[in-house]
């Protein structure tokens, strides 16, 4: 938590929110993902946001454009750990409208 957004980054000088999924999934689980929220979203398999477990991706259209454009990862309660272009990384809740008007999918990554 905390560390800034940069657009691209990977590292704890600044991430963007796939890149924060990434390094998690990397450092954690030893799973390679890509360094992009829309091919996260292809290589997940959905899961209904009802049926959401802690360390599933959370995948979103912020712009409202058809496409997956924001991924978070799920921690419990509605709660989901992402990068924020504004407030870089930080812990927000599915329920707040702004999320929950943008939620467009759960997935999750075959380990």
């Amino acid at each position: 938590l905390g560390t800034p957004y940069i657009f691209g980054g990977e590292d704890r000088r600044g991430l963007d929110c796939s890149g924060f999924v990434s390094v998690i999934f990397r450092d954690v689980y030893g799973i390679k993902l890509p360094h992009n929220a829309s091919q996260q979203f292809v290589r997940s398999q959905r899961i209904p946001i009802s049926q959401l477990a802690t360390g599933d991706l959370v995948f979103f259209d912020n712009n409202y454009s058809g496409r997956i454009d924001h991924v978070g990862i799920y921690l419990d309660d509605g709660y989901f750990a992402h990068a924020s272009a504004t407030f870089g990384v930080v812990v927000s809740n599915l329920r707040e409208n702004y999320y929950r008007s943008r939620v467009k999918s759960g997935g999750r990554i075959l380990r």
